[in-house]
């Protein structure tokens, strides 16, 4: 199930866009109209580093109003009145899309991923994890300080090409917390009735 992130144009100022850029899928930003405060709303998110896809909800607009607003870094528009069908379909659209770039390789907690290969290393030697494992791991660090609820992991554990269950991913933790006892901290941390997370700073 994708995450998304939708607030109205009336209060997006009051949000720490820095706390969030990374935790959703989508970030649907509804405005009345399309006007130069729209527009600079909309390059002001991407300005702070925030590449999750932008839909926007607005009332009819002219062609030029919406050339200006896709090209400060909307990715799609719709107008209302909202259709639930079209609406549905623009959102799995847009988190379909390839998300965009990350660094090959990650450090966390003094442990580095190489994305390209699937392989985590403790300096310069291998950490033998299973797919599954490295799989979870990755996920984690990929989504450094922010709770991951269960039903969240198994769905991206499963986009690595393994069928997993909540109670697998429990195992999976269990595993990795005893293949990666060396860390000063526990490398998965299970925040109670929310799920896990792995923070940046160990």
């Amino acid at each position: 199930m994708a995450n998304i992130f939708y607030i109205h144009s009336d209060k997006i100022k009051a949000v720490d866009l820095q706390k969030w850029k990374s935790c959703y899928d989508l970030i649907i930003v509804e405005f009345e109209s399309i006007d130069n405060e729209a527009v600079d709303l909309c390059r002001s998110i991407r300005k702070q580093g925030v590449h999750t896809p932008i839909l926007v909800i607005a009332s009819e607009s002219a062609t030029g109003q919406r050339v200006d607003i896709l090209d400060a870094g909307a990715d799609d528009i719709l107008s209302r009145p909202l259709h639930s069908p079209e609406l549905s379909a623009r959102i799995r659209a847009l988190v379909r899309r390839p998300k965009f770039i990350m660094p090959r390789h990650i450090d966390i907690g003094g442990i580095t991923l190489d994305t390209a290969v699937k392989s985590a290393f403790q300096g310069d030697k291998p950490i033998d994890l299973s797919l599954c494992e490295y799989a979870l791991l990755e996920i984690l660090a990929r989504n450094a300080n922010r709770v991951m609820s269960l039903e969240e992991i198994v769905d991206k554990v499963s986009s690595f090409g393994s069928d997993v269950c909540p109670s697998f991913i429990r195992v999976l933790v269990h595993r990795l917390r005893l293949k990666l006892h060396w860390t000063q901290h526990s490398i998965v941390e299970n925040v109670r009735g929310r799920g896990y997370v792995v923070r940046a700073q160990l």
